[in-house]
């Protein structure tokens, strides 16, 4: 019963709460998939079911975090998610400007004229948002990692039968140029 109760509770929070749990909340911390969306019923339950074995088998948790390049633990190997700093709308930290290259910011003048940017959805903005916002507390294996997701999945989203040349560039500047251009286009 206790450990219905402990994976319920887990499980209900993060994904009824953008990843959060009261407690994580507080450490201003959340769970996130790998490709920086936000966590659902399966990967929660899934990280939450396999917690106690990252427990029991040896700490095999803590040896996993420590001695692997994703520091992550079973769980979340297992799920294929991430825990984060929260960088939420209106978090402390939120607040601080993103560090985006000059080079992006023309990139994004030619997005805007490339692609229909409004195919983008204002979930896949603010990913994208809270992923430039928390790049730079992943290691450099994550980050290459998720960069190359979202930048796969923006190149398939925003696909332009014109051809854009705007999408064939390094992947960190066209999540940085999609970000601007959406935000002077979209959410100004």
């Amino acid at each position: 019963m206790q450990y219905a109760l402990s994976n319920g509770y887990y499980i209900a929070f993060e994904t009824l709460k953008q990843g959060q749990t009261p407690g994580k909340r507080f450490a201003n911390i959340r769970v996130v998939r790998d490709s920086g969306q936000p966590v659902g019923l399966k990967e929660s339950s899934l990280r939450s079911l396999i917690g106690p074995i990252d427990l029991v088998v040896f700490l095999i948790g803590a040896v996993l975090i420590t001695f692997t390049a994703s520091e992550k633990r079973l769980g979340d190997l297992l799920a294929g998610t991430l825990v984060i700093q929260d960088q939420q709308q209106g978090s402390r930290s939120a607040s601080r400007p993103l560090n985006l290259s000059e080079y992006s910011a023309r990139l994004a003048l030619t997005l805007i004229s490339e692609v229909n940017l409004k195919v983008l959805t204002a979930d896949q903005f603010l990913t994208l948002r809270d992923y430039l916002g928390y790049r730079s507390q992943l290691t450099p294996s994550m980050q290459t990692q998720v960069t190359t997701k979202l930048a796969t999945q923006l190149r398939r989203v925003l696909h332009s039968d014109k051809g854009a040349s705007a999408l064939d560039i390094d992947d960190l500047a066209l999540l940085e140029a999609t970000y601007i251009a959406c935000q002077k286009t979209h959410y100004a």
